[in-house]
């Protein structure tokens, strides 16, 4: 029972870290995205951002919203708050960026692109800062 119950928990901890891996990069690529169109918003017409939005983000996003609750089991309820709360707001301006395309509002778009660079690297910055704190306590633990 022992040996069952440690190989459990083994393949648990082995989820949560496949799971971490696919939300660092699809955040990454988000960050890495959301950043190269915000820095051409004035020179695509406005309603292409809406394409470019579903071409960019969806596959992303998607992975990222799928795999979040590892971040809980990982680092606590506190840093998932703080990361998810940067990044539903980011996916709240993207949301609202891909309607004002839509509907042909140049600026609402620029906006809310600017908006959602802010707070996806904030949810990068929060996520990547929770990782290097976590490798470093398990290396002064393994020291």
């Amino acid at each position: 029972l022992v040996q069952l119950s440690l190989r459990g928990q083994s393949k648990a901890v082995d989820a949560v870290r496949t799971n971490l891996d696919k939300l660092e990069r699809s955040l990454q690529r988000i960050v890495e995205n959301i950043t190269e169109l915000n820095a051409r918003k004035e020179s695509i017409n406005v309603y292409d951002v809406h394409d470019r939005i579903d071409e960019l983000f969806m596959v992303d996003l998607d992975t990222f919203v799928e795999n979040r609750e590892s971040i809980g089991h990982a680092f606590g309820l506190q840093t998932y708050a703080d990361v998810m709360t940067h990044f539903a707001t980011a996916e709240r301006y993207l949301n609202r960026c891909w309607s004002a395309s839509a509907d042909g509002y140049v600026d609402e778009v620029q906006t809310c692109l600017t908006r959602a660079v802010a707070h996806f690297s904030a949810a990068r910055q929060r996520l990547d800062q929770a990782i290097q704190d976590q490798q470093a306590a398990t290396f002064h633990i393994s020291s």
